[in-house]
């Protein structure tokens, strides 16, 4: 070929030719009138308007932050919504050349050109499913020819576009007349691997010819890496299209496009843009047709190639032919020249040398003329076969699968040796080894039930849906090569095994359920899945078998799947509305009358039947006892039948204990789609038999749907679902209704729990806030225990009104169950005797800590979920909340302890649930929180530690919370309980003291109570400070600190606990010992009067109080029953507080002697035994002092301090 180098234009050596022959489909004649690789004037800064450096480009947007730059690396053009300087907005960038600045022959008209216009580039842009060009979406073009900068929403041209609606994103050769927004579609890609584009890097080529206004669209997929250039290897053509619309109007501009929204760093990416124009008068290359391969298959390792083409030339001689090959696509390094033959055939003058097995060689034939025209041809190929495989494989065995009894795995060692195999064949067989045909070569074998082809390397084969209980035997041959080259190895000794499926297991829980045959057309079929997993419905078949026929006369097979623990329906067509409604499909297989049999096929196999297939019945089949219950009957599997049965005499049964179905009535439909019990009403207890279609609820699903009669559920009841699509069902103030699994709430159904009725389980209420109400009246309220998320509901709280005119009456501690509960309608009623109060609390206000809801500024306007408020209200009235049920834990965090507060460290918390909370159990954090809380009892005007209430909070009630400071409370929703007393009766041993005011009725509680780990000054762990509401004032003291729960390490009798009294506006009131420790003598001991009452017997001591009385009244002490009552051996103990001295014990008349410690009597009484008896020595002055009691014959002495 040296003798034509000379002809070539512009090459001035061989390789670059064979680089010119590296452009498939490149037109010979065709001159580059504009290129740009953007290897040249390079920036990473970005360019927002004009000139993009010195380079042919420039920019027009719309839209802040957008721009383009020619990057540096790598070098390409990039459009960016991003730019940086501003904010992102919705917009679009054009960066575009002028076409008419392009090299002759371009014409801006492209119907003016002188010959075929070609474009080449490169596009890739960043979203994975670009939604094309409405306004604010992301779309990607490159604008081959247009005729304004303004390319949004202006101007005609043509364009490559990229993105569009829908999941698909084809690229689109368009035209568009008012901007790309305006596109219309000429070509859209449409082969394989060349449909659907996201962020893949493309290789685009378009042609047009002007002659014919011709387009046609090439398009090469360049991976997820680098753009490759588009004008190299092969580029796949999508097809052509004709228009003309704006061929003859100037289109100055061509550049790429993008636009989107403000998302971050959107950038699109544009390189290697190239346009040839065939120039006019162009000579014609020469011809190449007719290419022939020699031999044309079955090419070897030791097979040489020869070639020969038809070349010729219309306005010339052909000067030189020659072919070129190699081993890569698109690097054709060798070449070998070609001679004339004869005509215009010509051969070459050697052939490719043999090449290794499993190489593809590649080749294209190349001309030249005497006009130095040249010519190639598309690429050609052939594959170099490899030799039929030189051993069999080794360790060939069969051996059951999983399932066993379906499958069955064959393994092997590949083969080895000089030539190795490509796959191997394994063909089985369930007669004999001798029944396995062997291969034929060059007939490759498709792969079915028994027949495998499997890669090398693989060295496993798996055969599935094999029949249980039957032996199979297997052969594998190696082959090389595929297609009609496949070359199988079937001499020799070829490796077999055999392996034997074991027997099935039992069927799946997959069932008949119902059968209908009603009235007229009223026919449908019920299958179950119980498997416990979604399963096939391809692999399910129904076979009808008519009047005793041993054939199948209609079948259904289905389709999808059937989820586990539900219903398919197959209906007649011809059925009533109300069973259509329910079906999933109808099908001839319900054409039955009773005297028909019904089979259930699932993968294979029958699982179960109705009626027997074979046998005519005469009218129908006998069910459960009653005759001919097949026809004009509805028959309901019993919720107790987990399987199908294929022997129908068993499932139909005798009579109604022994049948596996309940024979109900004819057109009876109304379990139809329904597993499980479905409610009646003929009456409203849930209990009845007669109120359920398949008995009544335990395990089973429950169906509550429109009936005569409501369900009212007055027991406890525990059942695993409860479905309620219609109907109202109650749950009365005795009854106890848990769901195991779920308790469902479909529209129009309701759950209505009625005040102290309980409810508790998984509840979805899949309707409204009036789809779930809990009820409240004067007895209590509704509780309800969900365990999941959004379930509105409709929570009552009954409110008694209180006495308007009495500051200290009718006030209530309240919180909210739901979340975002508003504070108005029947919260802030309005109108004449219709007044209400509403407060919040703040502990850090030093004056005024309670907010009033009714100032504006307060802002009080919506519950808070965990805070409590102070409410009353003028009329007794049923308060409502509405919303989501609070399920999760409710942190209040930050409690302070403000020292100039009025109330240092108190909190008020507000129970967020739907149920009674336990302040003893479940997950609480307490941080920095006292260890009892208190609760407001409305009708003692006071509150009431948690102690005393055996640590019940009741639902929607507020609670007060003591911190030390930086407090943390999580309340928890595991402390949820049902628990509505209004009185609740302690197990732990304390002892409650009462003060009560006998006028208004008030009353406020004090405890006392004994721990070996508490000490005698304030434990966090075990007492609680005081807490005044409207009752009179009654409390413990230790030091300076007032206690309403006071722990002290141990009870004796010198144990003295002063107690502080302050009146409130009655005079008569009683100290009641409300709550004892067995075994302990307490006495009370009245300082003013100097009465001292053993409450232990007399129950309570009664007195009257004045205004400016000493609050430092009382005096508690203890004995212990059986040590207290008079014996001669009973001790004396002596002891003194507040300036009086304690005998308690003497068991006669004593005389009492105080002296000091000069041993001078300083005072001397007598008083009487059997019992507690107290001196006042409060005028004699501080200091120690010796008290000496004689009493007949015994003297004691004690060291007092005074």
């Amino acid at each position: 070929m040296k003798h034509l180098l000379p002809k070539l234009k512009n090459l001035g050596a061989l390789p670059a030719l064979i680089t010119l022959l590296l452009l498939p489909g490149l037109g010979w004649g065709q001159t580059t009138v504009f290129s740009d690789d953007f290897s040249t004037d390079q920036s990473t800064t970005w360019t927002t308007s004009g000139q993009i450096g010195s380079s042919a480009f420039s920019v027009s947007r719309s839209g802040a932050d957008w721009g383009a730059r020619r990057n540096t690396s790598p070098a390409q053009l990039e459009i960016t919504n991003d730019v940086g300087a501003t904010a992102n907005a919705t917009g679009w960038a054009f960066a575009y050349a002028v076409t008419s600045s392009f090299s002759s022959p371009y014409n801006t008209t492209l119907s003016s050109n002188p010959g075929l216009v070609t474009w080449y580039f490169n596009i890739r842009q960043p979203r994975t499913d670009p939604a094309g060009f409405g306004s604010g979406s992301y779309g990607a073009a490159y604008i081959l020819a247009g005729s304004s900068t303004t390319a949004y929403n202006a101007g005609t041209g043509y364009a490559i576009a990229l993105g569009q609606s829908g999941n698909i994103d084809a690229i689109r050769l368009v035209k568009y007349s008012a901007g790309i927004t305006s596109l219309t579609n000429i070509i859209a890609s449409n082969t394989s691997g060349l449909t659907d584009f996201g962020t893949e890097y493309v290789s685009v080529k378009v042609t047009y010819t002007p002659s014919s206004n011709t387009w046609e669209l090439f398009l090469r997929n360049d991976g997820t890496t680098a753009f490759a250039d588009p004008m190299g290897g092969t580029l796949v053509s999508q097809g052509t299209a004709v228009d003309n619309s704006y061929t003859s109007t100037s289109l100055a501009y061509m550049g790429g496009y993008w636009q989107g929204s403000t998302a971050g760093s959107q950038t699109a990416f544009f390189d290697n843009i190239t346009v040839q124009v065939t120039a006019s008068g162009a000579n014609t290359p020469p011809s190449i047709t007719n290419i022939v391969q020699t031999p044309a298959t079955g090419v070897l390792s030791s097979t040489t190639v020869s070639v020969s083409a038809d070349v010729s030339d219309s306005d010339g001689t052909v000067e030189g032919v020659a072919l070129y090959w190699g081993t890569s696509s698109g690097n054709l390094t060798n070449n070998i020249d070609m001679s004339l033959v004869s005509g215009d055939t010509y051969t070459t003058d050697s052939d490719i040398p043999a090449q290794a097995a499993g190489t593809t060689v590649y080749y294209a034939v190349y001309a030249i003329d005497d006009d130095a025209d040249e010519a190639t041809s598309e690429e050609q190929s052939y594959f170099v076969n490899y030799d039929e495989p030189s051993n069999h494989v080794t360790t060939f065995i069969a051996a059951t699968g999983t399932p066993a009894f379906s499958v069955i795995d064959v393994v092997w060692d590949d083969a080895t040796g000089t030539v190795v195999p490509t796959g191997y064949l394994i063909k089985g067989s369930d007669v004999s080894y001798a029944a396995i045909s062997a291969p034929l070569d060059g007939t490759p074998e498709t792969d079915a039930l028994l027949v495998k082809n499997i890669a090398s390397g693989t060295e496993v084969a798996s055969f599935t849906g094999l029949n249980e209980n039957t032996t199979y035997y297997f052969k594998i041959y190696p082959y090389t090569n595929t297609g009609i080259n496949i070359d199988y190895k079937t001499n020799g000794t070829v490796p077999q095994d055999e392996a034997t499926t074991e027997e099935a297991p039992p069927l799946p829980a997959i069932f008949f359920s119902e059968y209908i045959e009603g009235s007229l057309n009223n026919k449908a079929i019920e299958i179950y899945n119980g498997t416990g997993s979604d399963i096939d419905l391809s692999l399910l078949t129904v076979n009808l078998y008519s009047g005793g026929s041993p054939t199948v006369s209609n079948s259904y097979t289905g389709s999808g799947s059937l989820v586990n623990g539900q219903t398919f329906i197959i209906a007649n067509a011809s059925a009533s509305q109300p069973i259509l409604n329910i079906a999933d499909v109808t099908s001839n297989v319900t054409f039955y009358n009773g005297d028909d049999a019904l089979e259930l096929v699932y993968n294979g196999q029958p699982i179960d039947v109705i009626g027997t297939i074979g046998e005519d019945p005469g009218t129908a089949w006998s069910v459960a006892g009653t005759t001919n219950a097949t026809a004009e009957y509805t028959l309901i599997r019993k919720l107790n039948v987990t399987n199908g049965n294929t022997n129908w005499a068993v499932s139909a049964g005798t009579n109604a204990t022994d049948s596996e179905w309940v024979v109900k009535p004819q057109d009876y439909i109304g379990n139809l789609g329904l597993i499980g019990t479905v409610w009646q009403g003929t009456s409203t207890d849930w209990t009845a038999e007669a109120n359920w279609d398949m008995g009544v609820p335990s395990t089973y699903q429950a169906w509550v749907v429109p009936a005569a009669e409501t369900p009212v559920i007055s027991t406890t009841e525990t059942v695993s679902d409860i479905i309620v699509l219609g109907n109202n069902l109650h749950i009365a103030p005795t009854g106890f209704l848990t769901a195991t699994n779920l308790l469902g709430i479909l529209e129009p159904g309701i759950v209505t729990i009625e005040p102290l009725g309980k409810l508790s389980g998984e509840i979805y209420n899949l309707g409204t806030e009036a789809s779930l109400i809990l009820q409240s009246d004067e007895t209590g309220t509704g509780s309800v225990i969900p365990t999941v998320t959004g379930n509105p509901a409709t929570i009552e709280r009954y409110i008694t009104a209180a006495t308007w005119e009495t500051a200290g009456s009718g006030w209530h501690l309240l919180s909210s169950p739901v979340a975002a509960q508003g504070i108005s309608g029947d919260w802030t009623p309005t109108g004449t005797g219709n007044d209400y109060d509403f407060y919040a609390f703040d502990e850090t206000a030093s004056t005024d800590n309670w907010l009033n809801q009714k100032v504006g500024a307060n802002n009080i306007t919506t519950f808070i979920p965990g805070k409590g408020y102070l409410v009353a209200y003028q009329q007794t009235d049923t308060k409502t909340f509405s919303g989501n049920l609070n399920v999760a834990d409710v942190t209040l965090s930050g409690l302070t302890n403000t020292g100039t507060s009025a109330y240092p460290g108190w909190h008020l918390a507000g129970n967020p649930f739907a149920s009674a909370i336990n302040w003893g159990s479940g997950t609480w954090t307490k941080t920095n929180i006292n260890a009892v809380a208190q609760v407001w009892s409305s009708a003692d005007g006071s509150y009431k530690t948690t102690t005393e209430k055996s640590d019940i909070i009741p639902a929607m009630n507020g609670f007060m919370v003591y911190t030390t400071g930086s407090g943390e409370l999580t309340i928890p929703a595991d402390a949820r309980e049902h628990n509505a007393a209004n009185w609740y009766k302690s197990d732990e041993e304390f002892i409650l003291l009462k003060a009560n005011d006998l006028e208004g009725l008030t009353s406020q509680s004090s405890i006392v109570r004994f721990n070996p780990s508490a000490t005698e000054a304030y434990d966090a762990d075990f007492d609680a400070y005081f807490l005044a509401g409207f009752a009179p004032m009654f409390y413990s003291v230790s030091g300076s600190s007032l206690y309403a729960l006071n722990t002290l390490p141990a009870v004796s009798n010198e144990l003295a606990i002063p107690f502080g009294f302050m009146k409130n506006s009655a005079t008569n009131y009683n100290i009641e010992l409300a709550k004892n420790i067995p075994a302990t003598i307490v006495y009370l001991t009245d300082i003013k009067t100097g009465t001292v009452t053993n409450l232990t017997d007399e129950g309570a001591y009664h007195f009257t109080a004045a205004e400016g009385d000493d609050a430092n009244r009382f005096t508690l002490h203890f004995g212990t029953l059986g040590m207290d009552d008079p014996s001669t051996t009973a001790p004396v103990n002596i002891y003194a507080y507040g300036g009086v001295v304690y005998l308690n014990g003497p068991d006669a008349k004593a005389s009492v002697t105080i002296t000091d410690l000069t041993g001078r009597v300083v005072m001397a009484e007598r008083v009487n035994g059997n019992g507690l008896s107290m001196i006042n020595a409060g005028s004699l002055p501080k200091g120690v002092y010796v008290v000496t009691a004689v009493a007949g014959s015994r003297v004691v002495s004690a060291k007092v301090i005074l």
